[in-house]
């Protein structure tokens, strides 16, 4: 009997639902508005708070111990004019991941990513104007590529036999 009656308030429900999508549907619509608004600010909202919470990254500081600037492709300078560019291909909104590309392509040594990670030391994001924290090259590397991409920089850095991955 209690199976019977749940049943046919499951139906009535749908009923309801159904007779206020066909009636009116700018009702509807106004409902998946709000609703797509909310998820989509619960999701940025997630997104900062992850980012402004993260433990701290000190392989900036790390690397100045391990580079030696005697095996160093390019002039430091050069290194970081190449910083800058990854900083702006990911900087607010969307991600130049070709220009990211071609500056780890050019990488030939360990000490040439030990030195551009060095540059890039530790920089603040934003994200539409919204600061977003703070992090070193290997962060906005995590935090802005996909994992497809991130793998695509693993294994031109593997291919170049660099032994650091992101």
């Amino acid at each position: 009997m209690n199976g019977v009656y749940k049943k046919d308030r499951a139906r009535t429900a749908l009923k309801k639902v159904q007779d206020v999508i066909t009636t009116n549907p700018w009702d509807t619509a106004k409902v998946v508005v709000i609703w797509g608004g909310v998820a989509v600010t619960a999701y940025l909202v997630l997104r900062i708070v992850k980012k402004l919470t993260r433990e701290p990254d000190d392989s900036a500081k790390a690397a100045k111990d391990q580079v030696k600037k005697t095996n160093l492709t390019y002039y430091e300078a050069q290194y970081a004019i190449w910083a800058d560019m990854i900083e702006q291909a990911m900087y607010e909104a969307g991600t130049n991941f070709e220009t990211i590309l071609a500056i780890f392509e050019k990488m030939k040594t360990d000490d040439d990513l030990l030195m551009l990670i060095i540059k890039f030391d530790v920089r603040k994001n934003s994200w539409f104007y919204i600061p977003t924290g703070s992090g070193t090259l290997a962060i906005w590397l995590q935090d802005d590529l996909t994992t497809s991409e991130l793998a695509q920089l693993n294994e031109i850095l593997k291919s170049k036999n660099i032994n650091i991955q992101f």
